[in-house]
Formats: structure tokens, C-alpha cells, sequence
């Protein structure tokens, strides 16, 4: 009896899939940075014709009470969109056909991400550090999940020590 992998793509890989969506664009985008930032969206700000004040990036602020600017759900979707395109297309056998469906994947998440800034709804920063922190969240799984049992061996020995 054969075990067959969804697209011939390994278990760990879908878990990591699984990882950067529930860690990235789940949990810290929108469950801790984005529900507890208060930064208000640029069309709100009086710099752009509203009424609220507009606050640095890395400023905490209570300009808005929910579904706040900082940082972009949609970028952060994004972002785990191409990171999650890219490591499953890595294994398709065709050079040229993963390729091309990696570059469509990064091609529609930047520009979702960049169409928020445009239509005034992010700052840029918004975008690019929503980016950033998914990408730091997918090393950091990849580097986990790659190396579970050195990991496991490691947390075994912290907790056996006296």
C-alpha cells in the first residue's frame, strides 16, 4: 500500500501552509496588531479629507476602534499566498510551469497588496511591514518544522534540567 500526497506535495509542507496562514494573516495581523493597534486608515485622516489624526507606524494609537490600518490583512494574505505558492510549486517536475505559477501567485499578491495603498485604505508601511513580519513567521516555521526533532530534543532537555 502506496501512501499518495495531495499533489505529490509532502504532509509537512501543507502543515506549513496550514502554519503561515493561522500564525501570519490569523493571528498576529489580525487577531493582535490589527485589533489592538488604534491607527487610523489614510482615507480617515485629515491629511486625506477625514477627521481623524494620522499616527506613525510603530506608534500605538486610539484613533480607531476596530479593523484598524496597521498592518494590511490583505497584504499579509498575500504575502502568505506567495510564500504558500511557492512551496508547494516546488514540486512540480516542469521548471517552466513552476516558474510560471509562482510568478502569477508573487504577480497577484503584490499587486492585491500595492491596490490597498492605492486606494487609500493602507499606508504603504502598512504594506510592507505586513510583508515583512509574514515572512519572518514563515522562516521561522520552515526552520521548526525542519528541524522538529532537534527542536524537541532541545525543549526534552530544558524541561528534564533541574
Amino acid at each position: 500500500m502506496t501512501k499518495r500526497n495531495l499533489l505529490r506535495v509532502p504532509g509537512n509542507v501543507w502543515l506549513f501552509v496550514v502554519g503561515v496562514y493561522v500564525f501570519g494573516p490569523g493571528l498576529l495581523v489580525h487577531r493582535i496588531l490589527k485589533a489592538h493597534w488604534g491607527r487610523a486608515r489614510p482615507d480617515t485622516t485629515t491629511e486625506f479629507g477625514g477627521d481623524l489624526l494620522f499616527t506613525p507606524p510603530f506608534e500605538i494609537a486610539a484613533q480607531c476602534a476596530a479593523n484598524c490600518s496597521f498592518m494590511s490583512g490583505e497584504a499579509a494574505g498575500a504575502t502568505a499566498f506567495a510564500i504558500s505558492a511557492y512551496a508547494v510549486t516546488r514540486f512540480v517536475r516542469s521548471p517552466v510551469l513552476h516558474h510560471m505559477l509562482f510568478g502569477s501567485a508573487l504577480s497577484l499578491a503584490v499587486a492585491g497588496a500595492f491596490l490597498r495603498v492605492v486606494f487609500g485604505r493602507h499606508f504603504l508601511s502598512d504594506v510592507i511591514f505586513s510583508a515583512l513580519f509574514v515572512s519572518l513567521i514563515a522562516v521561522g516555521l520552515s526552520f521548526f518544522l525542519s528541524n522538529r526533532n532537534g527542536i524537541l530534543r532541545v525543549w526534552k532537555n530544558m524541561k528534564s534540567r533541574p
